[in-house]
């Protein structure tokens, strides 16, 4: 009897020493993202960057009036610069100096008017551009400018020339070298076209 019960026994035993040393079965992946703290965590794509729209500095600049955009072509159709100039109105003040009107004539005859001029006194060069209020006062205007305008304003230097003309109701004046008057003549009256009048070359100066 202790015989039979000892081998039964020894048989599971034996049993259980086979259970324990046979290999188990690794689980089957399925596909399913793993959990691990040792996986590559997913990432969210990131946003695109957010671009600035670039900004012109010229686009916050104060548009130009109607007068300095007539300069500027006739300045351009010229061949010239407006470098080292100062472009300002022409007013009930300051007509009489920059034209020869006086306060009086210039109310009468004239709606607007800029002028420009050099930064630096040394060079005598002025551009006027009056509008007036019709045809006829431009051409008013311009006669009084050619015998009121005064060609020793600048004190220690003259212009070379001087001239007046008229294009409908435009007034250009100009005072500077030679050269440089007569391509803004000649300027005026390719924008002006058939409106323009004959240029008034008032002053030349011919000290030798």
């Amino acid at each position: 009897m202790k015989k039979n019960i000892s081998f039964v026994l020894a048989l599971m035993m034996l049993s259980a020493m086979l259970i324990g040393c046979t290999p188990q079965k690794q689980p089957t992946n399925t596909g399913a993202p793993s959990s691990s703290p040792l996986s590559s965590p997913t990432v969210a794509p990131s946003a695109a960057p957010s671009v600035e729209p670039s900004v012109d500095p010229s686009a916050s600049a104060a548009p130009k009036s109607p007068l300095e955009a007539v300069i500027d072509d006739i300045v351009k159709k010229a061949g010239e610069s407006l470098d080292g100039t100062v472009t300002a109105p022409v007013t009930v003040e300051n007509a009489q100096d920059l034209t020869g009107l006086t306060a009086e004539q210039f109310t009468e005859n004239i709606k607007e008017a800029i002028n420009v001029q050099a930064m630096i006194n040394i060079n005598a060069h002025l551009i006027v551009l009056l509008e007036a209020g019709s045809p006829e006062k431009a051409e008013s205007a311009a006669k009084l400018i050619a015998g009121g305008f005064n060609t020793r304003r600048w004190v220690c230097v003259t212009p070379e020339k001087c001239a007046v003309i008229t294009g409908g109701n435009y007034v250009l004046l100009v005072a500077s070298n030679a050269l440089t008057t007569d391509k803004l003549v000649n300027a005026f009256i390719v924008f002006a076209g058939d409106k323009a009048g004959q240029p008034d070359f008032f002053f030349e100066n011919k000290a030798e």
